[in-house]
């Protein structure tokens, strides 16, 4: 993972070749950079050092490379200078969902046209597309997983299947909160992606989940009048202790 403080060339190749100081030629098959971002972004990634970690790949023996992408950012001017014959790059996507309507919804800031345009731009130069997926996205019940699965294979070389869950200050806290929508547990998750499993990734839990509310939806709660008895914010930590989180050994209660 990229630390976005490292923005010029030398501090960028110095993170780098520490990271990469202890692999063996050969020893791995890919390596995946998530910078928070897009990589093909000069304001975030100086661009020579792109082809500085393609040709690092290719001394290991990497097969294949895997970079954080936006679809205004897929451009041959970015692109010539990571082409490589011996590494398969990847540009990972966010597509959520396939439909125009609910990438509005998601706020992803490109339209299925977009996406589809920049998949002929990258094979042109060798790369393919790495599709992350939302199950359960919020306001997108109409846009079944199914029929984005079907568009985005059309377009991408991995599809994985990612669960929706709120980060810090999304909007979907809000929705949450208001009893609108709520993540699936893993069980629901499972049973959601079972039918994709022999051709998607699949991902529950990116990363380490738990209810955190945004100093706009916080308040003081004194007493334990009915109001605060019934404050929204009870029933969210109530869902999550009941379908998320598993006490540690010594936490249970018989």
């Amino acid at each position: 993972r990229l630390v976005s403080k490292k923005k010029n060339m030398h501090e960028l190749k110095k993170f780098w070749d520490e990271q990469v100081s202890d692999i063996k030629p050969s020893s791995i098959d890919r390596i995946k950079i998530f910078n928070s971002g897009c990589f093909l972004d000069a304001k975030q990634i100086e661009p020579a050092f792109r082809s500085y970690v393609v040709r690092s790949c290719e001394k290991l023996g990497v097969k294949s490379l895997i970079v954080e992408s936006f679809p205004k950012f897929i451009t041959p001017e970015n692109l010539e200078n990571m082409q490589s014959d011996k590494v398969k790059i990847l540009a990972g996507i966010g597509l959520e969902v396939a439909n125009d309507d609910g990438l509005k919804l998601v706020q992803k800031g490109f339209t299925l046209k977009e996406f589809a345009d920049s998949h002929e731009i990258l094979k042109k130069f060798g790369w393919g597309i790495r599709a992350y997926l939302l199950v359960n996205a919020p306001g997108c019940g109409n846009f079944s997983l199914q029929k984005t699965i079907d568009w985005a294979k059309q377009y991408s070389d991995e599809m994985i299947l990612i669960n929706t869950l709120p980060h810090y200050a999304a909007p979907i806290m809000d929705m949450w909160l208001g009893g609108e929508w709520k993540p699936l547990d893993r069980k629901q998750f499972s049973e959601a992606v079972a039918p994709f499993e022999s051709f998607c990734e699949t991902d529950f839990e990116n990363f380490t989940f738990v209810p955190t509310f945004p100093l706009r939806l916080k308040g003081k709660i004194r007493g334990a009048t009915e109001e605060v008895l019934k404050n929204p914010a009870f029933e969210v930590w109530q869902d999550f202790l009941c379908r998320f989180w598993n006490p540690p050994k010594e936490k249970e209660i018989l």
